[in-house]
């Protein structure tokens, strides 16, 4: 059984792609699949998710799982233009080029995979205060971290720190967005984030 990550209405498998029914008058944009959970962006600006909602990673208010695409709102009216999934949070880019991240660090994982300092649980998207005044374009959400590239073409990072993958030269986790000065003169175009590592 799923947790209703494919957007059906049911928790079955689906073996062949099938067309999201609730969807079918949406103009889908962008998607993101975390752990058991769905993210979709509408040419609307709009966000959607669906599937397990454990940690409030789908940013509907509450930690019911949805079995079909479901509105994320809380975004200050700005339009949406990015999102990521990670294991069990969530974060988008907006049109101010703000970030926004919900969900949880998860059990035991050490730094605020939010970027939001002692917060580390939402479940509504919370805007990332460390990161101002930097203006956003791009956000990567791993397992239990979070990357995010600046119009500067800078590198932050947020989360556990264990096994390097946070570029800081330590293994030093950290609860806010904090700068990867080893790549100070090199401009970052794009970042992405897996379990242990990041490119």
């Amino acid at each position: 059984l799923t947790y209703g990550e494919l957007g059906h209405g049911i928790r079955e498998a689906v073996t062949i792609p099938t067309r999201i029914a609730s969807l079918a008058r949406t103009r889908i944009m962008q998607v993101a699949a975390g752990e058991n959970y769905s993210l979709f962006l509408t040419s609307e600006g709009e966000v959607l998710s669906c599937g397990s909602n454990v940690c409030g990673q789908l940013g509907v208010g509450d930690l019911q799982d949805r079995l079909q695409p479901a509105a994320v709102t809380g975004f200050a009216d700005r339009r949406v233009v990015e999102l990521s999934a990670g294991k069990a949070h969530s974060a988008a880019v907006d049109e101010a080029d703000a970030l926004w991240s919900w969900g949880c660090n998860g059990p035991g994982f050490p730094g605020n995979t939010l970027g939001l300092g002692q917060m580390t649980r939402t479940r509504r998207p919370a805007l990332a205060a460390s990161l101002a005044p930097q203006r956003v374009r791009h956000v990567s959400a791993g397992d239990d971290f979070t990357l995010a590239v600046t119009a500067a073409g800078e590198l932050f990072v947020c989360g556990n720190g264990d096994r390097g993958r946070l570029g800081l030269g330590s293994w030093e986790s950290k609860d806010t967005f904090t700068l990867v000065t080893a790549l100070a003169g090199i401009t970052v175009i794009s970042a992405s984030a897996g379990r242990t590592h990041s490119v």
